[in-house]
């Protein structure tokens, strides 16, 4: 059995927000339409891909320790819309848009919840 304690710190940045990661979950997730045959089984007749979902969890960096700037540009890239790419490590994501966020005050460095979308496949970027 190997256990694994933390995860290698990482910034990302999506739109002007840059963030150290301390976690982060890709969910993706597909309509299935299934129809009964001949044979008394079921069968898959079409599969439409409903697209990605990633949840970033994280820190502010130093240069948007300004709560209300952080929150000024999530707020203004949910309102517009706004389509970026965003990498996680050797993953990158294409169009993928704010869906969703927390922005939580802490002692030291305020807490960032992201949840982004995107109907473009993710890549492996090797370098």
């Amino acid at each position: 059995m190997i256990y694994l304690k933390g995860l290698q710190d990482f910034a990302v940045t999506v739109g002007t927000v840059t963030l150290h990661l301390d976690e982060y979950c890709i969910t993706g997730g597909a309509l299935l339409r299934e129809s009964g045959n001949a044979e008394g089984s079921a069968a898959v007749t079409a599969l439409y891909p409903k697209g990605t979902r990633l949840k970033l969890k994280g820190k502010l960096a130093p240069p948007l320790s300004n709560f209300a700037a952080a929150g000024e540009a999530l707020d203004a890239m949910l309102r517009d819309g706004t389509q970026v790419n965003v990498r996680l490590g050797f993953l990158l994501a294409r169009g993928v848009r704010l869906i969703g966020f927390t922005l939580e005050q802490k002692e030291t460095a305020a807490d960032v919840m992201l949840l982004l979308y995107t109907d473009t496949p993710l890549e492996e970027v090797t370098s």
